[in-house]
């Protein structure tokens, strides 16, 4: 499947911008719901289109890769903990229920009501099976396939064990080929020691 753009939703600073810039693809835009960081992302992409806030503009998708990194606090241990640690009920803030999640599926509402072509979503690992009935859920009500994938960023030549899970969401005619060659790089040489 190809693809005329990407549009990046909740790309903070712009790491996904920068991934995507690399690479070479047209970047529609960079949409946020509440502008976290997106300040640094302004300075280092001036020109690009930007919606700080919400409601994002309604517009036909069928041909753009839609990239996101919502909150991920839902799911990580170190919300638990730090809930724990506090004396709060870890329930409230974590889980398919809590408010940072929701903007996940803010993300998978408003990307597939726009019929994109695809929708890549990272994460936390706790997502996997923590957000496992509401991916499948909007997968099987919009008529996406949907492939799960575990990733670390050690393996991609950042001197950082970095796990991630991303749930990428296309098409149900759509097919994925993924190439994996593992580059791991110690600390020392990223430092050039």
């Amino acid at each position: 499947m190809k693809f005329d753009d990407v549009l990046i939703i909740n790309g903070y600073a712009g790491s996904l911008t920068i991934a995507a810039a690399g690479l070479g693809l047209p970047i529609r835009g960079s949409y946020e719901d509440d502008a976290f960081g997106i300040h640094i992302q302004k300075k280092n992409f001036p020109k690009l289109k930007y919606v700080d806030r919400l409601p994002w503009p309604r517009q036909d998708l069928r041909r753009t890769l839609v990239v996101a990194h919502p909150p991920c606090s839902a799911f990580s241990v170190q919300t638990w903990a730090n809930a724990k640690i506090h004396g709060h009920d870890p329930g409230r803030i974590s889980g398919v229920g809590a408010a940072a999640f929701q903007c996940t599926q803010r993300v998978l509402k408003y990307a597939m009501e726009q019929n994109a072509a695809a929708v890549l979503v990272e994460s936390v690992t706790g997502a996997l099976e923590g957000a496992r009935a509401i991916h499948d859920g909007y997968a099987a009500a919009h008529g996406y396939g949907l492939f799960r994938i575990l990733q670390n960023a050690a393996a991609f030549g950042a001197p950082q064990w970095r796990e991630r899970f991303w749930a990428v969401f296309m098409r149900d005619d759509a097919r994925m080929r993924l190439n994996y060659a593992p580059e791991f790089v110690v600390l020392r040489d990223a430092l050039g020691w």
